[in-house]
């Protein structure tokens, strides 16, 4: 008896077993089916992804999106200077692309850059190959529109966006707060109070905090981005309405209208350590790109139609340039590459340009009535707001022309870039309203209401 249980309890524990690992087996087999479908096993997902360059230019490190954005590192060999004008991406090794990209940017030899290129895309499966060619279109020296093949990619779909960016825009508005907005869905995600009549907003470089300059109260509002609460409030001059911010996250520089200065301030402790004389109500400041000065535009005619600038590091003012003989310059920028700066300048209808290193007025550039204010995208587009015919001037920071004229809804105050131009964001004052705008067509894509009228408005890119 015993023996014959000991047979059957054997006999079932096997059943059980291999019952268990049946369906354990099937699991895996079911698995393995789907990954075998999806194209996990398929030889292309372990073949190398490859730029080769041509002659006179280095490619490496091809990295294809399902959108059909390829971004390679690259940069030119050519013993000189270029500035690239268009970027083409070409499913034939040959053959150039029928439509380019435009993205001015300046290279220098062996510089190396990362670029973004459209790749003509049937599918954006994962695992999905691509071969082609990739193209520029530069000028040197004299010569420009010069068509050239940099090299040949041959690699495949890495990954797909599977959801959207969300993007936010910080807007002060005259009902004295700061408004976060979720612009993909047009919703307030917060409303932040801040001081009297709020007119210029920064960031600090890391995004982590935000600065907002109020004219009414004479105060700098420092507030914590990731938990959209009052951290600090600074007294500083008279009427601030502009403020820059150093590329190190150091100190602040605020312009003070009334009192016609700049102070100085310590980001670390948030008190002001300095405060240099500048020109009559100055409005516009900006920092060069290295940190070394600070521009501010002095908007109160006469003696005030300059621009001052002011070492970073001693707070002295170093030059004083006149840029119109009409009233009115009123903001600034500065341009990616760090070599020229935009003056917005309202009694004349136009721009500005001073070359960072000569300190002096080089070109002007007609645009809308009453420039209330001009912003540089990373992608050396500027972007004029002319407040007085409700447009925005677009102008190609390379050849300093004016290449799109866009029209928004009422008297814009501010403009906001980020992705590399690829969106840009509007303060439309007139109309208590924000504008966004594609930064390829130029087209309007978007009109968000708010509760009151926009002063000012600001992305972190």
């Amino acid at each position: 008896m015993l023996g014959g249980s000991a047979g059957r309890l054997k006999m079932q524990a096997s059943m059980e077993y291999s019952l268990v690992n049946g369906w354990s087996l099937l699991a895996v087999a079911i698995a393995l089916g789907i990954l075998v479908y999806y194209g996990v096993f398929s030889s292309n997902n372990y073949s190398s992804n490859v730029c080769v360059a041509d002659t006179g230019y280095t490619c490496a490190n091809p990295i294809l999106v399902g959108d059909g954005n390829l971004s390679v590192t690259m940069s030119q060999l050519n013993g000189h200077e270029i500035t690239i004008t268009q970027l083409g991406c070409s499913s034939n090794l040959t053959t150039a692309p029928a439509t380019y990209q435009i993205l001015p940017i300046k290279l220098q030899p062996s510089q190396t850059a990362s670029m973004m290129f459209q790749c003509p895309l049937n599918t954006s499966v994962i695992g999905t190959r691509f071969s082609g060619s990739l193209w520029i279109v530069y000028s040197q020296g004299a010569k420009s529109g010069i068509v050239s093949r940099i090299g040949t990619v041959d690699t495949m779909v890495q990954r797909v966006i599977i959801q959207p960016i969300v993007h936010y825009a910080y807007v002060a508005l005259s009902n004295n707060t700061l408004a976060v907005i979720d612009t993909d869905s047009g919703n307030v995600v917060s409303d932040i109070p801040v001081g009297a009549d709020p007119r210029s907003i920064s960031f600090s470089p890391d995004g982590s905090t935000l600065y907002v300059a109020s004219y009414g109260d004479n105060t700098i509002t420092v507030i914590n981005n990731k938990t959209n609460s009052v951290t600090s409030v600074i007294p500083v001059g008279a009427g601030p309405s502009g403020i820059a911010i150093s590329p190190f996250g150091t100190y602040a520089f605020v312009s003070n209208y009334g009192s016609g200065t700049v102070s100085v301030i310590d980001m670390i402790s948030d008190a002001v350590v300095n405060t240099v004389s500048v020109g009559p109500n100055p409005v516009g400041i900006g920092m060069s790109m290295n940190g070394s000065y600070v521009y501010v535009a002095n908007s109160g005619g006469g003696s005030g139609n300059t621009v001052s600038i002011i070492n970073a590091t001693t707070y002295q003012t170093v030059n004083t340039v006149t840029v119109s003989t009409a009233s009115g310059p009123y903001s600034l920028s500065v341009a990616p590459d760090g070599g020229y700066v935009y003056v917005s300048i309202e009694g004349a209808q136009e721009v500005s340009v001073i070359g960072a290193g000569s300190f002096a007025v080089s070109s002007t550039i007609a645009v809308g009535k009453d420039p209330k204010y001009v912003e540089f995208a990373s992608n050396n587009y500027a972007f004029v707001a002319n407040s007085g015919d409700s447009t925005i001037s677009v102008i190609n920071g390379i050849s300093g022309k004016v290449i799109k004229t866009v029209n928004v809804p009422s008297g814009p105050v501010g403009i906001a870039t980020t992705g590399g131009g690829s969106r840009i964001y509007v303060a439309d004052g007139g109309a208590s309203k924000i504008s966004i705008i594609n930064g390829t067509s130029y087209a309007v894509i978007r009109n968000i209401t708010l509760k009151s009228a926009p002063l000012a408005i600001a992305v972190h890119p």
